[in-house]
């Protein structure tokens, strides 16, 4: 038969060859025997769908000491298992090589000097028929980077499939969900195939396994039958182990904690002499062969296993065991089953899956939480994963504390897989962040990361936008400053229905509409919904309309109205930092303390905003107010007027309400539009330009502030420029390819930019127009 291999070295553990069942070749020698040249072992020649009859002759070298397949082939056919490599991937020596039939001149060799030899070996007994090379994936260790071979061991297992059954039930039942749903079929997939569970690791750290070995006593039953070993006491307590261990020797027991050899030769001296004297020095006489005399004062030796349990088993009790169980505390009542896992999709099976397990296993059959929300894998701007070795690692300490781009290059340059790929590393890093990165803090980091949440999207880290959030925090900061130096009246309690003025119950409502969207959204798993309805509140809304609305009523003389903006102000305020802060809990946290004196009580402790509050009259008033500043500064900046002008603008055929909102408004109107004047009128003057907004017509007259000319001719570009733009994004769109090969969100994109530029450019053409009418 011939059989290939990447490992020549493996043949010294083959036990066995296997062939395809449906395979009209070997069908005549399943069930017979093949000498394995060098050893010279007979081994047989099995049936096994592992077998691929396509590729090379059809029959595999079987070594199931040395490979994950094999030693299932193996299981399956039931052949020998042969362990020729040592711990350090040498050939073995002693019994074990003895047992293989290993030649002398392989044992103690490297495997790699093994696998030379083997080579020249078949080579000299003509049983070489061909080298190809060959390109294989093999396992490396993260630190050694030498090679990692399989290798059977005596372990520690669990029955996972058992254990599995009613987790998987579980999620079927939606006692437990996943957000979003789809990481369910990965949870699934491994679960519905899971293997036994091994949870021992040879390491120094970690939970030592609760495993004793002694000798078998010759009144066990199992005291004669080969390859039963010794007797196992698996014990939670001292006083536990002491029970089992009284009840199997009858007698007290010394645990020894000696090394595993030295401990094997003792217990065989206790199977040999039924017992070991329990005096010190003939305990110590007895470690070095000599066995004392017996009387009625006896011990047997027990060994500690030297394993600990797998880090993903101690991790699995985590839901129940921090809460001290098996005691039932209070702890574990309140908060087992707990409401949500926040964890990686990378994780579902090494963690979620075992805590379900672990958890409906030893918790009556209750899930250890409700939802488990998979979050996105942060990669680099340009949507790379971070890697050490790749050199695009943003360290999210960096964006918080700031770093100078020498440190970023240099941090940027070590460990890199290809040291070679150094010098474009540092090129790509110096153009991308030619300054390093500012100290950003914390919270602009996370709210940032929040703001970029999107369900089912990785996010790409832009640190521009983190810097963006910064300015937001800086925004918040000194919106509260302005309040604070307008005596805003904070940690008060605010009766919407006792409220006079139509700002104030129109921030109240938004205040409330906000809470609404951000509750719903957080609720849903949807943070980035929820980061951006507060932002929006927050900088569109509370900072650019209703601070510099209140300005006049702050500064006013009507005592009444400034108490109540006062009031209205310091708790608006109070609101967005219970918003804000699970998004940026260290500037709200900080600002919730300087605001007022809170009795100790932090921010984090707050009730969360609940109640709902709407006021039809005064959201109509205000919109009407903010509709017709945004309009004017639209105009204005449509057809260049400059800046600081002061255009006299007139409102034509305005309802009695309309004229009334003009009245009760129009000095704020007139200063944020930077207005002349604002009057009711019949008709349009010469050198007008108009808008609409609601019923009334807004004109502003502009004539003497603009060169016309100019101005059209600018228009005229912009106009151009917007038409090739859209043009082409209309040929994109309408190209059946890209459409049916960019992902979705991509195509979504490109079609709201597309109605954004076609916006655009229309309003363009209406300004030029009119600057052509006049």
């Amino acid at each position: 038969l011939v059989v290939a291999t990447t490992r020549p070295e493996t043949m010294l553990g083959d036990t066995g060859v296997a062939v395809h069942p449906d395979d009209e070749r070997y069908a005549g020698l399943i069930g017979k025997f093949v000498d394995l040249p060098i050893v010279n072992r007979r081994i047989p020649i099995v049936a096994d769908s592992y077998a691929d009859p396509t590729k090379g002759s059809g029959a595999v070298k079987i070594t199931p000491a040395h490979d994950f397949n094999d030693f299932e082939v193996g299981k399956r056919a039931k052949l020998d298992t042969l362990n020729i490599l040592t711990e350090k991937a040498a050939i073995v020596d002693g019994s074990e090589a003895q047992a293989a039939a290993i030649p002398e001149r392989y044992i103690g060799l490297d495997r790699f000097d093994a696998r030379k030899q083997v080579v020249a070996d078949f080579e000299a007994a003509g049983l070489l028929q061909d080298i190809e090379a060959k390109k294989i994936e093999q396992p490396f260790g993260d630190r050694s980077n030498v090679v990692i071979e399989p290798w059977l061991t005596d372990q520690w297992y669990v029955d996972a499939k058992t254990l599995a059954e009613p987790a998987i039930a579980a999620v079927r039942d939606r006692k437990t969900k996943f957000v979003p749903e789809n990481w369910d079929k990965t949870y699934y997939n491994w679960m519905e195939g899971i293997e036994p569970w091994c949870i021992s690791r040879q390491l120094w750290w970690g939970h030592r396994i609760p495993a004793y070995f002694g000798p078998r006593i010759a009144s066990d039953e199992d005291f004669e039958k080969p390859g039963i070993g010794s007797k196992i006491f698996v014990a939670a307590s001292d006083e536990e182990l002491s029970a089992l261990t009284h009840d199997y020797y009858g007698r007290a027991v010394q645990v020894y904690s000696a090394d595993r050899q030295n401990w094997e030769e003792l217990s065989g001296h206790f199977q040999t002499a039924e017992a070991i004297k329990s005096d010190s020095e003939l305990f110590a006489r007895a470690k070095e062969n000599q066995i004392p005399g017996l009387d009625s004062n006896l011990v047997a030796p027990l060994f500690h296993d030297e394993d600990v349990l797998d880090t993903w088993f101690s991790s699995a009790l985590w839901p129940f065991s921090t809460q001290g169980w098996p005691e039932e505390t209070e702890g574990l009542k309140a908060f087992y089953p707990g409401a949500v896992l926040v964890t990686a999709f990378d994780i579902i099976f090494f963690w979620v899956a075992r805590m379900m397990m672990m958890g409906i296993k030893f918790m009556d059959g209750q899930v250890p939480f409700k939802d488990v929300y998979i979050h996105a894998i942060v990669r680099d701007e340009s949507g790379k994963k971070m890697s050490k070795s790749e050199g695009n690692v943003i360290d999210p300490v960096d964006l918080i504390d700031g770093i100078d781009i020498e440190t970023l290059v240099q941090k940027r340059t070590t460990g890199l897989r290809q040291p070679e790929k150094a010098p474009q590393v540092e090129k790509e890093t110096r153009k991308r962040y030619p300054d390093g990165f500012d100290a950003y803090g914390a919270d602009a980091l996370r709210f940032t990361l929040a703001a970029m949440a999107t369900k089912g999207r990785d996010i790409n880290l832009s640190v521009d936008r983190v810097a963006g959030y910064r300015n937001f925090g800086t925004k918040l900061w000194n919106a509260t400053r302005f309040a604070q130096m307008n005596e805003a009246a904070f940690g008060a309690e605010i009766d919407p229905a006792a409220l006079q003025l139509s700002l104030n119950k129109w921030i109240v409502g938004g205040v409330h509409a906000c809470a609404a969207q951000v509750t719903e959204a957080i609720e849903d798993y949807r943070f980035n919904d929820a980061a951006d309805a507060v932002y929006h509140f927050v900088w569109d809304i509370f900072c650019d309309w209703y601070l510099e609305l209140s300005k006049p009523i702050l500064q006013g003389e009507d005592a009444a109205s400034k108490k109540e903006t006062q009031e209205a102000l310091g708790w608006t305020i109070d609101q967005i930092l219970k918003m804000l802060h699970p998004f940026t809990p260290f500037i709200t946290e900080t600002l919730w303390e300087q605001t007022a004196d809170r009795g100790g009580a932090f921010l984090m402790q707050q009730d969360w905003p609940v109640s709902y509050y709407h006021d039809a009259a005064s959201n109509e008033e205000m919109g009407w107010v903010l509709d017709v500043v945004s309009d004017i500064r639209s105009v204005r900046a449509d057809v260049n007027v400059p800046a600081g002008a002061k255009v006299p603008a007139s409102l034509i055929g305005a309802s009695p309400q309309t004229g009334q909102r003009l009245g009760a408004h129009r000095d704020v109107i007139m200063r944020l539009a930077r207005l002349d004047r604002f009057e009711l009128a019949e008709a349009a003057p010469a050198g007008a330009v108009k808008s609409v907004v609601g019923e009334a017509t807004i004109v502003l007259e502009i004539a003497d502030l603009i060169d016309t000319g100019e101005e059209k001719d600018r228009l005229d570009k912009r106009i151009a420029k917007l038409d090739k733009e859209i043009v082409g994004l209309e040929k994109r769109l309408g190209n059946e390819s890209f459409v049916a090969k960019a992902p979705a969100e991509v195509v979504e994109e490109q079609k709201q930019r597309l109605g954004e530029l076609q916006a655009m450019q229309a309003k363009l053409i209406a300004a030029r127009d009119q600057l052509a009418a006049l």
